[in-house]
């Protein structure tokens, strides 16, 4: 979606009474979830100084029954010549379709303010509750995030109720499409610890190679050091484990948990140094 396909006027503007202008409902819904990218008290200052720079129009689309214009860009020029009580400003008219203005608003903003992708998944998760019918890449263009994302956004609120789940998205080409509830992954074994009971662990880590069983007593160090509220159960699981696991279970035994034990497992760098029980300070 370009700007300029929607321009109507002059390339500057035609002044407009401020009285027949206000801010469109679709730039309101998301306006205090942008970050600015203009103080207002920085622009009436200019304003003052220098007049209002006639360069600068807002962008709005008019009603036609009613005649009145309807702000999609330039909220913060027109708020500050609003609380300085010009007469005039301004416009542009855009000629945006109902259905896109939305679109034309977030993308807009998104695309020329410096935003994180926190912010951008605010804005998309709005999106998703104001219009979830849209389909994940619509959103994902509009907002500058990848179509993975919007989808695992979607499907968190989802399951939360936040948002309906539809059987039925709209794309960016107005088509509507039929979506297709995700089949559970079934767990495979990756050679890593899985989330087992004692004897099913033991089952596993029998049928497991020598770099399996590697990889999983490398795991094991961390979960031993992120998951103290569990560390009985892990405790039992290093028991059942090789004689390098079984080292490890003394070294862990003999030195305690310190800081230093922590920095050195977390990294992997070292580790036997760390782990000898003459170690301990």
């Amino acid at each position: 979606m370009k700007i300029t396909e929607f321009k109507t006027s002059s390339p500057f503007g035609l002044p407009e009474l401020l009285s027949e202008i206000e801010i469109s409902p679709e730039l309101k819904a998301y306006q205090d979830d942008m970050p600015s990218d203009e103080s207002i008290e920085l622009v009436k200052e200019s304003i003052n100084v220098n007049g209002y720079d006639q360069t600068k129009p807002i962008e709005c689309y008019q009603d036609p029954k009613t005649g009145r214009f309807y702000v999609l860009r330039g909220w913060t020029r027109y708020t500050a010549c609003k609380e300085l009580g010009l007469e005039t400003i301004p416009v542009i008219t855009l000629d945006v379709p109902k259905d896109k203005r939305e679109d034309f608003v977030i993308q807009d903003n998104t695309a020329r303010r410096q935003m994180t992708a926190k912010q951008k998944k605010v804005i998309a998760g709005k999106v998703l509750k104001n219009s979830p019918q849209k389909s994940d890449r619509q959103i994902g263009a509009i907002t500058g995030l990848d179509h993975k994302t919007i989808g695992t956004l979607r499907s968190g609120m989802g399951s939360t109720g936040e948002i309906p789940q539809l059987g039925k998205t709209i794309g960016k080409d107005g088509k509507e499409r039929t979506t297709k509830p995700k089949p559970k992954a079934k767990p495979e074994s990756t050679g890593e610890i899985p989330q087992l009971g004692k004897q099913a662990f033991k089952k596993e880590y029998e049928s497991m190679s020598q770099a399996q069983r590697k990889k999983a007593v490398d795991q094991l160090i961390g979960e031993f050091i992120e998951n103290r509220t569990a560390r009985q159960k892990l405790m039992d699981k290093v028991a059942i484990l090789d004689d390098r696991a079984k080292e490890i279970t003394q070294g862990l035994e003999a030195i305690g948990q310190t800081q230093e034990l922590h920095r050195a497992l977390k990294t992997r760098d070292n580790w036997k140094e760390y782990l000898k029980p003459e170690s301990k300070k």
